[in-house]
């Protein structure tokens, strides 16, 4: 190497070590005050984005809610019977308190069905009773062996029957 190269290569050293370090701190400040602000905008932005997609799971919880377990399941075109879902324990209570009235009404309809079938069956044995005493000996037979049909037969015997009782021989 020359001397001037040698020259050149330390003063371009001297200079850039020499540079003031003020200006460099300087620099790194602007850079940390730019960082802590786009940060802060990160920070909002990810704010912003937690209360979306919370706010979208609270709409997709409604709608399944509303509408089934999937999304695609596909909706009857009439009313939804279905309960609403117990929100709370004042709303279970609720619910215990209508299913409790729901089966008293339920057991005073079925109480009343089976007073009126007790009443119609009443109704048919005194008709059936009217009936035998109106037809006879031979009706009431008949309507005996009609009301019992282990009883009763409608058979024919067969020519082999008739022969074998032994009536022609």
């Amino acid at each position: 190497m020359s001397v001037l190269s040698t020259l050149a290569l330390l003063v371009t050293t001297a200079a850039v070590k020499s540079r003031p370090k003020a200006d460099r701190t300087a620099e790194l400040e602007t850079e940390i005050v730019g960082l802590k602000i786009d940060l802060a905008g990160a920070r909002r932005d990810l704010d912003h984005a937690l209360s979306e997609r919370d706010a979208l799971r609270e709409e997709l919880a409604r709608r399944l809610l509303r509408h089934g377990d999937h999304p695609r399941q596909q909706i009857p075109a009439g009313p939804d019977f279905r309960p609403p879902v117990p929100l709370g324990g004042q709303h279970i209570g609720q619910l215990a308190q209508q299913n409790g009235l729901q089966q008293a009404q339920a057991q005073a309809l079925l109480n009343q069905a089976v007073m009126q079938q007790q009443y119609a069956a009443m109704q048919n044995g005194q008709y059936l009773q009217g009936l035998i005493q109106h037809q006879g000996l031979l009706g009431a037979q008949g309507l005996a062996q009609s009301l019992n049909p282990e009883m009763w037969c409608n058979c024919v015997p067969s020519r082999a029957q008739v022969w074998a009782s032994g009536v022609g021989g």
